[in-house]
C-alpha cells in the first residue's frame, strides 16, 4: 500500500498497462469531504485498478475500478452529535477522450460512469467525488433527541401556550 494518493496519474495509460495503486486516506486528507463531516476521525482504504475494455458497443477502451471502504463521522441531522456511516464504493469508470465525448456517453451508461482520460487525472477528486455521493443526505441515529438546549425551548414553548389557554379560561 501506499500512504497517500498520488497528485495524478495518466489515466490512459494506467488503464492500459493494467496498473494498480491502494493506500488508506484519512478524512482530513479529503478537504472537501472533511468540510461535512463531524470529525477528523475515520479512514478509508482505497485502490484504483486500471485495465483495458471492451464497452457495450464493441469499443476497445481504458476503464478504471474504484474501491474504498471505511468509516466517517458525520453530525446526526436531529441530536448534533457525532454519527458512524460505513462507507462502501464501488465504481467503474469508463475512460473518454473529451469532454463532449464522455457528456454524450455518460447519458447511456447505466452501469459505469464516464471520465475523460487526462493525463493529470486527480484520484483524489474522483475518490472525493464518489465519497461525497455516498455520504447520507439527513444521517441520523435510529434513536436520540433534540439537543437539549432545543428541547427545553420546546417544552417551554409548549408551557407557554398552556398558559395562554388557561388564561383565556
Amino acid at each position: 500500500m501506499i500512504p497517500t494518493i498520488p497528485p495524478s496519474i495518466d489515466a490512459e495509460s494506467f488503464a492500459r498497462t493494467r496498473q494498480q495503486c491502494s493506500g488508506e486516506a484519512n478524512a482530513f486528507q479529503l478537504e472537501r469531504v472533511a468540510a461535512e463531516l463531524f470529525s477528523m476521525e475515520g479512514v478509508l482504504a482505497w485502490s484504483v485498478d486500471g485495465e483495458p475494455w471492451t464497452d457495450p458497443r464493441g469499443r476497445d477502451r481504458p476503464h478504471l475500478h474504484l474501491r474504498a471502504s471505511g468509516q466517517l463521522v458525520v453530525t446526526c441531522a436531529r441530536c448534533l452529535g457525532p454519527l458512524k456511516q460505513a462507507i462502501a464504493i464501488d465504481r467503474w469508470a469508463a475512460l473518454a477522450p473529451d469532454e463532449s465525448s464522455a457528456e454524450d456517453e455518460d447519458l447511456e451508461a447505466e452501469t459505469y460512469d464516464v471520465l475523460v482520460a487526462s493525463s493529470h487525472f486527480s484520484l483524489a477528486q474522483w475518490l472525493e467525488d464518489e465519497v461525497l455521493l455516498e455520504l447520507l443526505r439527513e444521517p441520523r441515529h435510529a434513536e436520540c433527541d433534540l439537543p437539549g438546549h432545543l428541547q427545553d425551548e420546546r417544552t417551554s414553548a409548549f408551557a407557554a401556550l398552556e398558559s395562554l389557554r388557561k388564561r383565556e379560561s
